[in-house]
């Protein structure tokens, strides 16, 4: 208390420390603000030795660019035990032989400890930051060295991956969770995006000036979006003090604009997912995503900037299902084509299209997250988190889903008729060899007439002239909701394309393709029908 000011310890803290300190690795996924931090600050004091925090910082890339008598004296001040922590990125660490040296030194004395913050990096940065991918080296060069990592997103899954890609053995590793990931204290709230850009940046704009408390933090998936919102909001909100922080920025300027949000003077922020890890701010209580982000991640830790403090904040995300998509597949792709020969890929080649599948998926799960009407949005995210065991809260009563579950009064249903009839459209209309868009199964799905389906040929498949309708209510918004939940699960089995449209095309443009039904996908789903419940309206 003394030193830190605090009471007593929070859930998961003190198992955390001691697994630690006894030298077991030690995966600590606890929900933002939930004190991760201090775990390894407090063993980093009682620790006779260093403690090496690698941390995904762009910001530290920059400061480690020190001279040879600047790392020198660091080197120095570490060997003489003036120093109890160093932040260092995997880069500096993988490709410093000098450094690597010193921690073998320090290792040989018992006096060197590993942390590696925001550990889900480990997974989301390695396809374009490689020396993430290179940390097993902390297992082969130091064996006995205990690891902690730190994490606010964590499924079973990755937990198993981080172990995994760090080489670190099974009966070392324990994980210490938190009983809930659930936030309390923020509502979310989501909106489909305007088209029209005028009348979505008067949405926005309408949205800050209702909020009058504390800071805010817009969210936009590019450099140029975050320019160009910066340029449209700056004159429409000429009492408010904006900035941009995104990787396009000078390292000086971005110490700058960094500088001035920690002393306050900023009072919009408006950034890529750049900003964010590090930033611990207790007084921003509205968080932006103008897009929808990356992966549920990266949606947690964004929501999870908000009401540091305890107090109520909100987080608002606008989306566009088509958009959105294409946008972060390119994003992901980074704007290079994606056309792979399967019979005939490099080891790179595989690598980039599992990295890219991957991805894809989990931009998916977002906007399905996005799509859904009804469902408590906090329940949605602890089940996102959730292992076997694992509790999930009441619903919030505060998000929009909430409300509108109460106002509209939907019934829980079972789907598997119309789900079984989704898989039986999917599986003529794939058998006939033609190029499938998800639109063009929902049209059959609701039946739909129009010029186009009948031009296509859609109107003259035997699925179609059965005359089977949709069982419950709206069948386009269901149908759409059904088929993405299908494919997210692994039944449906789809293709993602970024390429040229002609050879003289100077942009990339995005298509999303369906092949077809996984092996077995009926028989599956059949075993599993009391799993395809949705929420329904009737009227």
């Amino acid at each position: 208390k003394q030193v830190f000011g605090y009471n007593q310890l929070r859930e998961g803290q003190l198992e955390s420390i001691e697994a630690y300190l006894s030298g077991k690795d030690t995966l600590v996924s606890i929900k933002t603000g939930g004190g991760k931090t201090f775990c390894y600050v407090l063993c980093a004091l009682i620790f006779k030795g260093i403690t090496i925090v690698i941390s995904p910082l762009k910001a530290l890339m920059e400061d480690q660019k020190a001279s040879k008598n600047e790392q020198g004296k660091i080197f120095e001040e570490i060997a003489l035990g003036f120093t109890k922590v160093l932040f260092v990125t995997p880069e500096k660490l993988c490709l410093n032989r000098e450094f690597q040296h010193l921690i073998s030194n320090l290792y040989n004395e018992a006096k060197v400890r590993f942390v590696i913050d925001e550990a889900h990096c480990i997974l989301d940065y390695s396809n374009f930051r490689e020396s993430w991918k290179k940390l097993g080296l902390l297992k082969k060069n130091w064996p006995m060295t205990p690891i902690m990592l730190l994490t606010a997103t964590c499924t079973y899954q990755d937990a198993q991956d981080i172990r995994a890609s760090l080489e670190i053995p099974s009966e070392n590793f324990i994980t210490i969770r938190g009983s809930s990931f659930e936030r309390k204290e923020i509502v979310i709230e989501v909106y489909k995006r305007k088209d029209n850009r005028e009348i979505f940046s008067t949405d926005l704009v309408n949205l800050i000036k209702n909020h009058e408390r504390g800071r805010i933090i817009i969210y936009c998936a590019t450099q140029s979006g975050c320019n160009d919102l910066f340029a449209i909001l700056q004159p429409l909100l000429p009492n408010k003090y904006l900035s941009t922080y995104h990787g396009g920025l000078g390292d000086e300027q971005r110490e700058i604009v960094m500088s001035h949000w920690k002393d306050g003077k900023i009072q919009i922020m408006i950034g890529t997912n750049a900003f964010g890890m590090g930033i611990n701010s207790s007084d921003v209580y509205l968080v932006i995503h103008c897009v929808a982000p990356l992966s549920m991640t990266n949606l947690i830790q964004h929501i999870g900037r908000a009401g540091r403090d305890g107090n109520e904040a909100k987080s608002v995300i606008f989306y566009s299902t088509k958009k959105d998509l294409r946008t972060n597949f390119g994003i992901l792709a980074e704007n290079r084509e994606t056309c792979f020969n399967i019979q005939n890929m490099t080891i790179q080649e595989y690598e980039r299209k599992h990295y890219l599948d991957t991805g894809v998926h989990k931009i998916r799960e977002v906007l399905l997250f996005c799509q859904n009407q009804y469902e408590c949005r906090s329940q949605i995210i602890n089940r996102y988190h959730i292992w076997n065991g694992d509790n999930i809260p009441p619903p919030c009563l505060k998000c929009d889903n909430c409300k509108n579950r109460i106002k509209e009064q939907p019934t829980y249903e079972n789907c598997i008729e119309d789900i079984l009839h989704l898989l039986e459209i999917v599986k003529e209309m794939s058998n006939n060899n033609c190029e499938i868009t998800e639109d063009d199964v929902v049209e059959v799905f609701c039946k739909s007439n129009t010029k186009k389906i009948r031009e296509s040929g859609l109107t003259e498949l035997e699925v179609y002239k059965s005359g089977r309708k949709p069982k419950f209510g709206k069948p386009r918004e269901l149908g759409s909701y059904m088929l993405a939940d299908l494919i997210i699960r692994g039944y449906i089995e789809q293709k993602n394309l970024l390429r040229y449209s002609s050879p003289n095309a100077q942009t990339l443009s995005a298509s999303m393709f369906i092949i077809g039904l996984v092996a077995e996908a009926e028989t599956k789903i059949r075993v599993t029908a009391d799993s395809w419940y949705y929420w329904i309206h009737k009227k």
